[in-house]
């Protein structure tokens, strides 16, 4: 019966995904990019390559199938400078609740400072400023089906506010992982951001304007801009991972990831990790690199994002740990991207 379970979910997903995959390469035609927005310095450092692997606070955003793999709770707060100086802070907690399963709950929020107001009569600004809110808040289910397969389903509710516009939706995450029980080897597979179009509303959409044709003693009229729905950046990501050594001293993983998206030109995602000193410290480094810069579309597009690398330090407390990690990503055109990351598992 849980084979059959497990078959048809596999089934579900991919029969899913597949317009997604028919709409890859549409660059540019999705909305709320705060969902996209990477968190954690673990999976950061490896450009999101372990999504087989990924467990904890981390995979409720990676792969809610990992929250089910950890038979603890644990919780993170997560903190990364973004491009053109925006702020993200991340926050969640999961926890494991015996045979009904894992939950996580987790908060996204992007800062991205006070903004000038123009207008056509002042362009260099009109004195006044705004700061817009991006904001993603998530709450997550994950099980364990057989001492092999983990799934797991986030629901996500998105905030957006540019002045008095504003913009709400909900998306949902379904991820799996399964450990194949040998090398080390296993595989996830995650369907991230499905949900209905996103539209924005507000007093800002309406103008007292004369409307042509009518009696010049008229008064004006409140006319309404109806504004376009834009998707959200929906994509599948199918990963895999495996254990070179994996001992009581040191450990070596490398993770391959395939992204298919609809907002973008597919990517490939690499990444290494090594863990020393009984695990103690870790070293991560990887690259992400879109199908297009890599010369399998078009050799002269450009690439936002290149090389990632980390590390990470353990510190036993008993039975509970408490875990530093940071990681680093090379980008053009803006500064550089780092992330600081707090885990405390007990």
């Amino acid at each position: 019966m849980i084979t059959r379970t497990i078959s048809l979910v596999l089934l579900s997903l991919l029969v899913l995904s597949l317009p997604l995959w028919a709409g890859s390469g549409r660059v540019g035609t999705a909305g709320a990019q705060e969902l996209k927005i990477p968190v954690g310095s673990v999976a950061t450092a490896l450009a999101g390559a372990n999504v087989a692997t990924t467990s904890g606070v981390e995979a409720l955003y990676w792969n809610p199938a990992g929250v089910a793999v950890l038979p603890h709770t644990e919780a993170m707060f997560s903190y990364m400078t973004y491009i053109a100086n925006i702020k993200v802070n991340f926050a969640g907690f999961t926890t494991n609740m015996g045979q009904f399963g894992s939950v996580g709950l987790s908060a996204k929020v992007m800062s991205l400072g006070d903004i000038d107001v123009t207008t056509e009569a002042n362009p260099n600004g009109t004195g006044e400023t705004y700061n817009p809110s991006f904001m993603v808040l998530g709450a997550t289910y994950a099980r364990r089906m057989t001492d092999r397969v983990f799934f797991g389903g986030t629901f996500q509710y998105v905030y957006e506010k540019i002045r008095t516009e504003q913009a709400t939706g909900v998306c949902f995450d379904f991820g799996l992982q399964y450990d194949t029980k040998w090398q080390g080897v296993k595989f996830g597979l995650v369907m991230k951001n499905f949900g209905p179009d996103m539209t924005f509303s507000g007093p800002g959409f309406e103008h007292s304007v004369y409307i042509p044709g009518d009696d010049p003693q008229a008064q004006r009229r409140i006319v309404r801009i109806v504004p376009a729905s834009f998707n959200l950046p929906t994509s599948v990501h199918m990963g895999v991972s495996m254990n070179l050594v994996d001992t009581e001293e040191y450990a070596i993983s490398p993770h391959f990831t395939f992204q298919s998206n609809n907002f973008s030109h597919d990517e490939y995602r690499l990444g290494l990790e090594g863990s020393f000193l009984r695990r103690i410290i870790s070293l991560r480094v990887g690259v992400v690199q879109s199908a297009a810069a890599s010369g399998f579309l078009d050799e002269n597009d450009n690439y936002l994002f290149g090389l990632n690398a980390g590390a990470g330090l353990n510190i036993p407390m008993g039975m509970s740990h408490l875990l530093f990690d940071y990681s680093w990503g090379k980008t053009d055109f803006f500064d550089d991207i780092s992330w600081f990351s707090l885990r405390f598992a007990f």
